[in-house]
């Protein structure tokens, strides 16, 4: 489980935050390993195997990133600064059209973060289009983004995970969108899909 995790952490994933900080001390700190649990010094050679164990010894800090902090919550507004709309160019038809239904999935992040939305949260929005549920601790090797197709048969997002870009159907000039209610309805299923953008 120490190599799962280290790996993880070396290749940018998610950093296993939920060690209390008593419990991170014994297993990065030099201390003797017949003081620590016998599971803390099979964490620790794991870790050590990794050369993780090694990184703490020589940069302190860096063990502050396996305690929880505030700093790796995603917010509402974290997770509009990192979906980033590709917009067709300013003033054409195409741009007035993304630009409505963008306003409105900006409206129903707001009422998922504020838990309007039942059981969806916005760590499931970016879930769904990058397959992490948070912002790596090096950030994404590709920004997240948000790209606008013409509607086909559905209103209903769909994404690439491969490349992090989720794509949101937008209205033609034949084919409006949905109500609301309908449309965040739309969201609300494909968000709640633990199969990351594939309905």
């Amino acid at each position: 489980m120490s190599l799962l995790k280290g790996l993880s952490l070396l290749q940018n994933g998610k950093a296993p935050q939920f060690l209390e900080e008593k419990i991170t001390n014994e297993i990065f700190r030099d201390i003797s390993p017949a003081s620590v649990s016998p599971c803390l010094v099979k964490l620790r050679e794991g870790l050590d195997e990794l050369g993780i164990y090694q990184l703490s010894q020589e940069v302190p800090d860096f063990i502050h990133l396996f305690q929880p902090n505030q700093s790796s919550i995603l917010t509402q507004r974290k997770l509009i600064l990192l979906l980033k709309p590709q917009f067709s160019p300013e003033g054409s038809n195409a741009r007035m059209l993304e630009s409505n239904v963008c306003a409105l999935f900006m409206i129903y992040i707001r009422e998922t973060a504020r838990g309007k939305r039942g059981n969806i949260t916005v760590s499931d929005i970016l879930r769904f289009a990058t397959g992490a549920d948070e912002e790596p601790i090096l950030g994404f090797m590709m920004d997240p983004s948000i790209e606008f197709v013409k509607v086909d048969n559905s209103f209903l997002p769909t994404a690439n995970t491969c490349i992090n870009s989720m794509k949101l159907p937008r209205s033609t000039l034949t084919q409006e969108l949905p109500p609301m209610d309908a449309l965040f309805n739309l969201y609300d299923y494909a968000f709640s899909n633990s199969v990351f953008g594939i309905i």
